[in-house]
């Protein structure tokens, strides 16, 4: 029996390995080349940063605008957490105020001191809390007071909607000091029965980027503007 002419006619074993063989040398210089074109290109790029490290010209430029960038200045919202008067309810119990800037789900927060109260109810904090300034964003402050315990209850919940235009915040860093502020503390829920109040002072600051920028999280700002106790 003969087959037919135009009968496909299966490669042998030998040949199938040739061709799997002639695809994997293939791919592994395709692979070698790629890796030498990255190679080189690093290698170019080391070669330019060198050309560019030894040039006094490029380099004094690089210096001026690193310099530029440094005296550039940042507004910082500085918001000094001072005393807090409550009930009865809330005497010689542990304290704490939780202060909140920026729009919900996108602010940053931060604590004042955790301060048990007098048996009068009298919580003295001296806390200073610094935030990035954010032309953007309502200019509102959102106040969380905590009692604290074996479980932390949030005992109130107000806003406090800042002096300042958000957009000229700057201009007004020279016309006013600090502002000194008290919020009324309401217990949630429909009753809204008065829990006592809180002392706040509210300034606008500038500093420069490279002052800022050394503490991203601000946190040391506060002892740059009101030491705490």
């Amino acid at each position: 029996q003969f087959q037919h002419a135009c009968d496909p006619v299966a490669p042998s074993a030998s040949r199938r390995r040739f061709i799997g063989m002639a695809l994997l040398l293939a791919t592994a210089a395709l692979g070698a080349g790629l890796i030498g074109m990255e190679l080189g290109e690093q290698r170019r790029r080391q070669r330019l940063q060198r050309a560019l490290a030894t040039d006094p010209q490029w380099r004094a430029e690089l210096a001026g605008m690193r310099a530029l960038e440094a005296s550039t200045s940042v507004v910082l919202l500085v918001v000094h957490v001072e005393e807090m008067e409550l009930s009865s309810k809330c005497a010689r119990k542990k304290m704490q105020v939780c202060v909140k800037f920026g729009e919900a789900g996108h602010s940053q927060q931060q604590f004042s001191r955790l301060v048990r109260s007098t048996s009068e109810g009298m919580v003295q904090y001296g806390s200073t809390c610094v935030f990035p300034w954010r032309a953007n964003c309502d200019p509102v402050l959102r106040i969380r007071v905590h009692k604290c315990g074996v479980l932390n209850q949030v005992v109130s919940k107000e806003e406090l909607w800042l002096p300042f235009d958000a957009t000229t915040a700057v201009s007004q860093l020279t016309s006013r000091g600090m502002l000194e502020h008290e919020v009324l503390l309401f217990e949630p829920g429909p009753r809204r029965e008065l829990l006592g109040r809180l002392r706040l002072g509210l300034q606008l600051h500038a500093v420069s980027r490279q002052v800022a920028s050394s503490a991203p999280d601000y946190a040391f700002m506060a002892e740059f503007f009101g030491l705490e106790d």
